[in-house]
């Protein structure tokens, strides 16, 4: 398990992951060591003071601006008894298909949290369970 207490979150990456906290793309990535430029799952967090559904429009209408993106699907659901959204994306990109699973949730604190597992076409079939599993185990820290 990651434990981050600064950020006031946990999870639990794929066994085997490579843990890489040099903050240049969030709080934490972890990459899939056999795969590493293929498969990661990256933890950001910003203040914000937007409500749930309100941030997940926001972060869409970012995201929209990728050229080549789709949303497949975006569910709400709660895990580890919090609000969430779960949304399912794919990137056409030159070399193939990126594709990307995001867990967004916005606590009390005002603070959101955004989890991203992404994954080249390639490997996806491979890693799309275990990245789906390790979004499933991230809890807030109370």
């Amino acid at each position: 398990m990651y434990t981050d207490q600064d950020n006031g979150f946990t999870i639990i990456p794929p066994q085997g992951w490579i843990t890489d906290k040099n903050k240049k793309f969030g709080l934490v990535i972890f990459k899939d060591s056999r795969w590493r430029l293929n498969s990661s799952i990256n933890v950001e967090s910003e203040s914000t003071d937007l409500k749930l559904d309100e941030y997940v429009v926001y972060e869409l209408d970012k995201e929209q601006k990728i050229p080549g993106l789709s949303v497949i699907n975006k569910t709400k659901i709660v895990s580890n008894g919090i609000d969430c959204y779960l949304i399912r994306m794919e990137v056409k990109m030159p070399y193939g298909i990126l594709h990307q699973l995001q867990l967004i949730t916005v606590t009390n604190a005002k603070r959101s949290f955004l989890v991203t597992g992404m994954s080249k076409d390639k490997v996806w079939a491979t890693n799309e369970k275990l990245i789906n599993d390790s979004l499933m185990t991230f809890s807030v820290l109370h």
